[in-house]
């Protein structure tokens, strides 16, 4: 609910401003606090008295209570005084404070703790208390120059430092801007876009892939074995992969509902939440993987009653859960590939590789198109399914003038 500042003409005619605020119960209280500022030469002012007690509020810091007896008054030289005395600048944490408030609303537990990380190792270390109308352009500047230099990749950094500062502007305890004018750094490009991923290859060939996950079958346990061959044979993320349940698998039509994720966070720990996209999809199951999946089902049954855990509903049972039937860490499968990989000597590729490795192979196959890969893997767009795509035309090419190649000196020889 907006709090409104009212307009007082007193009788010498001047004018003055003030507000009543509910700052909420205090902890260990009963009844809310309410608290009345009165005394303020301008709109202004009284804004910023009440973002400061708001933000005070908020962290558990609440003004004394002052009881007046019946004659007791103040005079408006005092109330002045104190409003101006109180008055003074947010500190770049308090608006901070306030301004992630809003934000923890919206975003994913993991991109919080992404954002807060780059507040707590770069921006406040800096400017924590530092009043926000103390920071100026040169202030802002060299921040700037200095983050540059220091990272490979600071214009998030820089953005989400100005974006308090812009909270403290629509807060109005600035008139502008600080950053306002200054050029952030563009990101860095390779000289040719893309020509990491074309010489690092973080994915398998068809013939790769094969050895690969015959090492596992050889090697891992049936969990294991089973998450690799599902993780190849769908490209889904591995987040995705363990927060599957069995009420997500359609034995009939043959086909897996994706529709959230294992996610997390210093605040949360392991949880589920949305996709990456947010947009739930629907993926086709071939038979060999269909077949793994119903052999597993029955596994699992057999796995949990030996451990004495409990067989849970198909919308709550995991497919691929911990040894405490719970949520997996999706990090763990860094750990079960190195060792397959290690120990067969097979090259090495992450498992977010086997999602490209099943993009590669799609369009090797030549039976989809991008747009039909685009849905399959849950992209947001055709921009990240064309760069594999454009990879996979480069090596055909490749291939066919070398034919082409073969070709023309087997002519000249006839």
């Amino acid at each position: 609910m907006a709090i409104t500042i009212k307009k007082e003409i007193l009788k010498n005619g001047t004018t003055s401003y003030k507000f009543v605020v509910n700052l909420g119960i205090p902890e260990g209280e009963t009844k809310p606090r309410i608290v009345t500022r009165r005394g303020f030469t301008s709109t202004k002012e009284a804004k910023q008295e009440l973002k400061k007690l708001q933000a005070q509020a908020a962290l558990g810091i609440y003004p004394e209570k002052k009881k007046l007896g019946s004659n007791e008054s103040m005079s408006l030289q005092a109330l002045a005084t104190s409003a101006s005395t109180s008055n003074k600048s947010m500190t770049y944490q308090e608006v901070f404070n306030i301004w992630k408030e809003g934000y923890e609303l919206k975003v994913e537990s993991t991109t919080l703790d992404k954002t807060i990380g780059y507040f707590n190792n770069h921006i406040l270390p800096a400017f924590a208390t530092r009043p926000v109308d103390s920071i100026t352009y040169l202030d802002c500047k060299q921040f700037v120059t200095k983050m540059t230099k220091k990272l490979k990749s600071s214009r998030k950094i820089l953005f989400y430092f100005s974006r308090i500062l812009k909270e403290a502007v629509q807060m109005d305890l600035i008139a502008k801007n600080p950053m306002t004018g200054i050029e952030l750094p563009s990101e860095k490009k390779e000289q040719f876009e893309h020509e990491n991923e074309v010489f690092k290859e973080n994915y398998y060939t068809r013939e790769e892939l094969a050895e690969f996950l015959a090492c596992c079958k050889a090697d891992l346990s049936q969990l294991k074995y089973i998450v690799f061959h599902v993780l190849a044979h769908t490209g889904l993320r591995k987040g995705e992969l363990f927060a599957l349940t069995w009420a997500d698998v359609n034995f009939e039509a043959a086909v897996l509902r994706v529709n959230k994720a294992v996610g997390y966070s210093t605040t949360r720990g392991l949880h589920i939440k949305n996709t990456k996209t947010s947009k739930p999809r629907v993926v086709d199951l071939d038979e060999e993987t269909l077949s793994l999946l119903q052999q597993w089902a029955e596994m699992q049954r057999l796995e949990l009653s030996k451990a004495r855990l409990k067989v849970k509903a198909d919308n709550k049972q995991l497919l691929f859960p911990n040894i405490q039937n719970e949520l997996m860490h999706p990090s763990k499968t860094s750990q079960w590939i190195r060792s397959v990989q290690k120990k067969h000597n097979l090259r090495e590729i992450s498992t977010h590789g086997l999602r490209h490795t099943h993009c590669s192979l799609l369009f090797e196959s030549g039976f989809f198109t991008p747009a039909q890969v685009m849905e399959r893997l849950g992209h947001t767009d055709l921009e990240t399914t064309m760069k594999i795509y454009t990879h996979v035309t480069r090596q055909s090419l490749a291939s066919s003038t070398k034919n082409y190649l073969s070709f023309i000196k087997n002519d000249d020889n006839e």
